[in-house]
């Protein structure tokens, strides 16, 4: 069996110098060896990469290799999502594992608004302006959808209009899809 290894800063996996898999997923791939009596051949991609979908729908590393044939099994710790389902199939989860970062204690009292220090007064005064000039623009367009009959009559100040920006600003970042009306 033609095994794609990538072993690139994994803790889970590696060749060996003997051309074996190391680390858990060698001790369950060799486990699998030994009880169902085959043997592998590791392969490393020539790109080093778990795998990459290219513009053209092709795919390198790992993913690729097994895609084209080139390899039965990929043993490596690749994350799955919708793409890399499309094109192979994954095992069940064999573990879960917990990732952490430690950061050092500064010298300096760290506030909850000290993010927002990075921005200088110029910026946060053209935010200000471009939520009041959004508004404002929200409002004009609204009185004239009143006058060509798209809309009906509603009793909207400008600090709905101003509000309803935040709120789309704040909010509602990234959704594809609104779930408000001014009705």
């Amino acid at each position: 069996m033609r095994t794609p290894l990538m072993f690139q800063n994994s803790f889970l996996v590696w060749v060996n110098e003997d051309k074996t898999i190391g680390g858990f997923y060698g001790k369950v791939w060799a486990n699998l060896e030994q009880h169902l009596n085959f043997k592998s051949d590791v392969i490393v991609p020539a790109s080093g990469l778990w795998g990459r979908k290219h513009i053209n729908n092709t795919w390198d590393g790992v993913i690729g290799m097994v895609n084209r044939g080139e390899a039965e099994v990929g043993v490596c710790d690749i994350a799955m999502n919708a793409e890399r389902v499309g094109v192979v199939s994954y095992t069940m989860q064999i573990a879960t594992f917990h990732y952490k970062v430690f950061i050092r204690k500064g010298d300096e009292d760290v506030s909850w608004v000290s993010f927002l220090q990075a921005f200088s007064a110029g910026l946060w005064l053209a935010i200000v302006a471009s939520v009041f000039v959004m508004a404002l623009a929200l409002k004009i367009c609204f009185h004239v959808g009143l006058l060509q009959g798209k809309e009906h009559s509603r009793h909207n100040k400008f600090h709905d209009w101003l509000f309803a920006t935040l709120g789309a600003l704040i909010c509602l970042q990234g959704k594809r899809k609104l779930f408000f009306t001014f009705v």
